[in-house]
């Protein structure tokens, strides 16, 4: 007469297999979930920047959008938007020797925020790091294409992208997005 049931070794067998594919599951999953904070930052912190600019051009009033650097929010007049709570996010200062150069990262001291100054005519003028002006737009020396602020963004002590806000002398300033690619940047796009 026959047994019914399986062996050690098939059960052995199953388990492995649903350890694999429950492991390429939690890989892709982890990805995915990169790729969505990705994304948000990106429709965040640059929409705000351009709504802003625009609005302050179109009104003719100055405005101010505030990076909380505290509560990991984004803050202009149509409110607060959040940002992905398990990142850290900092402002700093890039320079670059030409414009094909993605530019050396120099961090900046902000506890708590970081205001960025709209002038009535859409041009970014101020940036002030916990009320300090740290660098003054109105001086073509202090914010443009080759010197400008920038937002690093990282997870557990690693870089996860740079926001650079390339040059406000336009309506819409000028932002590049780097992404870490070893011991240099990427460009990932441009907005």
């Amino acid at each position: 007469m026959k047994k019914k049931g399986y062996t050690a070794i098939e059960l052995v067998i199953v388990v492995a297999i649903i350890l694999v594919v429950a492991g390429i599951g939690g890989l892709s999953m982890l990805k995915a979930v990169k790729r969505n904070d990705f994304n948000k930052m990106l429709s965040i912190i640059p929409k705000a920047i351009f709504v802003e600019t625009n609005k302050a051009f179109e009104e003719g009033e100055s405005k101010t959008i505030t990076l909380d650097l505290s509560s990991k929010s984004i803050e202009t007049e149509d409110g607060d938007k959040s940002l992905p709570e398990n990142y850290t996010y900092s402002v700093g200062n890039v320079t670059r020797s030409s414009l094909s150069d993605t530019g050396t990262y120099s961090g900046l001291t902000a506890s708590t925020s970081v205001d960025f100054d709209i002038d009535s005519e859409g041009k970014i003028n101020n940036i002030k790091l916990d009320g300090t002006t740290y660098m003054d737009g109105s001086d073509p020396k202090e914010f443009n294409s080759k010197d400008h602020p920038s937002i690093l963004v990282e997870i557990d002590g690693e870089s996860f992208c740079r926001i650079d806000i390339i040059s406000s002398l336009y309506i819409t300033p000028k932002i590049k997005v780097y992404k870490p690619d070893g011991s240099d940047w990427i460009l990932d796009s441009r907005i």
